[in-house]
């Protein structure tokens, strides 16, 4: 399957609103502007598009349908709809607090919460002069993977509180996942990118910049990160490029059992047949991918409003064969499957 490459969408927004794509780690900082959504912890500001107003001044369905791969401004929407259909906005950063373990319940003492600047940059769309081909991670050379451990390995050399440090990008995926950010107005509810329409943007958004970043230290605009190729079946084991303790993205915080020539199981049937669980996964993908999803929702999620709980719409895109391989890495011998098998460590 052909990888999703993280390019911005086009702009959606209607006149006389401002639409806020999530915080850029360029830029050191969420930008808290009402009537945004949280794409991704990117910021971005947008030029509006007046074709996408209606007659009335109303947001198109379509057009709300067609913006999906980002983020749609909500000033107009407040005006048209009800409170309760309001949509997320950005985060505060200044009102981050300790992250909690989804699994045991308890605050994770180690700070998720990103460094904040009052100089917020905003982000304007890279000039395009050639196509990124983002490769099978099966199939990269070992010069590529020279270039990817060497672009990673300065990633992680860079000072502790430099937002472009690897482990400052983590704790991105920790602050907007386990409840380090409340949502905006509504202290006592957290903010939550998984299990709705915001997971596949803001994911989006964050390989997008963590991948330019990677280029920008070896000094190649044009690298691609590498994709899992699930739905091949030479694709369907853990990369060589995690396994050598000597490359930057070596983790031992992994299962053991399920390292090569383990076939990963996307449906977590825990099948033992490796003939079996490619057949499996192969069916999983295809209807993942395109022959269940109906609409943007299917496969998007659902929708995620102000003042909801707990989303609990995880779709095509998120449900099933992407939550059940970060599970299948997850280290068993980790009280709750860390690195990989826990939302705040996954990052």
């Amino acid at each position: 399957m052909a990888s999703l490459r993280p390019t911005p969408p086009p702009p959606l927004t209607p006149p006389g609103t401002t639409l806020l794509l999530a915080y850029s780690l360029n830029c050191h900082i969420f930008s808290t502007m009402q009537s945004a959504l949280i794409a991704s912890g990117l910021t971005a500001l947008m030029p509006h598009n007046p074709k996408n107003e209606t007659s009335q001044g109303k947001v198109d369905r379509r057009n709300m349908l067609l913006g999906l791969g980002g983020l749609y401004s909500a000033a107009n929407l407040i005006s048209t709809l009800g409170a309760s259909a309001n949509p997320i906005q950005a985060p505060q950063l200044d009102k981050c607090d300790l992250a909690t373990n989804a699994v045991t319940g308890k605050k994770i003492q180690e700070i998720c919460c990103s460094p904040i600047s009052s100089n917020i940059i905003d982000y304007r769309l890279a000039p395009v002069f050639q196509m990124k081909i983002r490769l099978s991670a099966h199939r990269v050379s070992p010069e590529y993977m020279f270039k990817d451990n060497q672009a990673v390995d300065r990633m992680k050399r860079l000072p502790k509180d430099d937002p472009r440090n690897f482990m400052q990008q983590a704790k991105v995926h920790c602050a907007c996942c386990n409840g380090a950010y409340n949502q905006t107005g509504h202290g006592d509810l957290d903010l939550q990118v998984h299990n709705s329409w915001l997971f596949f943007p803001f994911h989006r958004w964050y390989l997008y910049f963590h991948e330019r970043i990677l280029g920008k230290l070896i000094g190649e605009p044009t690298f691609a990160l590498p994709f899992l190729n699930w739905d091949n079946p030479k694709g369907m084991t853990m990369p060589p490029m995690f396994l050598d303790p000597k490359y930057a993205l070596y983790d031992s915080k992994r299962n053991q059992d399920n390292l090569p020539p383990a076939v990963v199981d996307l449906g977590g049937s825990k099948n033992p047949n490796p003939l079996q669980l490619v057949v499996n996964n192969l069916t999983i993908m295809h209807t993942k991918m395109i022959r269940g999803n109906v609409d943007a929702y299917d496969f998007m999620g659902i929708p995620y409003h102000e003042r909801s709980s707990n989303p609990e719409g995880p779709r095509a895109c998120e449900h099933g064969s992407h939550t059940n391989i970060y599970i299948w890495v997850g280290d068993l011998r980790k009280p709750t499957s860390e690195d990989l098998g826990n939302f705040y460590s996954a990052g």
